[in-house]
């Protein structure tokens, strides 16, 4: 393309080097800064307002609020009372500690007041070694339960099966049934 007999479509026919001048401007610019103060003012103001009238309103609309139950009294009086410090067992030590930077006591405190338990583990390492701790325990251990039946040892057990083999079968061997087959029925045509 050759720049110098470039005519543009336009109308204006004319080119001038250089840039644009009236592409920013401070006017404008200012203009928007000012519309958008006042509009951030004015929605905090209707929604201050809007706060302040909602319980008005909800009174006239559904009356007055029901008194509380004995149940809902005692939450709230729960709720209410000054919180005692919690044990912090089973927990990791940076955890525990009220005057670690984290304040994770205090937080714990907050914890047990806003939700009830069960909340997610602290350090779930510590529980699946604890779990896996007493499970090789059981497995390992031989007893009698309440209801009279004994366990012995899972070493034990493969000893035993290792040299006696599986039990026999007790009776003849019924394969699985399956229930009989629904037959199929065609669907109805429009035609007769």
């Amino acid at each position: 393309m050759d720049r110098d007999t470039f005519v543009p479509q336009s109308a204006g026919g004319h080119v001038t080097e250089g840039h644009e001048e009236s592409d920013l401007s401070i006017r404008g610019i200012v203009t928007s800064a000012v519309v958008l103060a006042v509009c951030g003012f004015s929605s905090f103001v209707l929604m201050a307002l809007f706060l302040k009238v909602l319980p008005w309103a909800q009174t006239q609309m559904f009356g007055p609020p029901a008194p509380l139950t004995p149940v809902q009294q005692q939450l709230e009086q729960e709720r209410r009372a000054p919180v005692k410090e919690v044990e912090v067992e089973g927990r990791p030590e940076w955890y525990a500690s009220e005057s670690s930077a984290v304040g994770r006591g205090r937080m714990e405190t907050h914890l047990n007041r806003t939700f009830p338990d069960p909340r997610l583990q602290y350090d779930d390492v510590r529980d699946m070694q604890t779990f896996l701790t007493s499970e090789e325990a059981w497995l390992g251990s031989t007893g009698k339960d309440a209801q009279g039946n004994v366990h012995i040892s899972i070493d034990s057990a493969m000893d035993l099966i290792a040299k006696r083999g599986l039990p026999p079968v007790s009776g003849p061997f019924v394969a699985p049934t399956l229930p009989p087959a629904v037959p199929l029925v065609p669907a109805p045509t429009g035609r007769k």
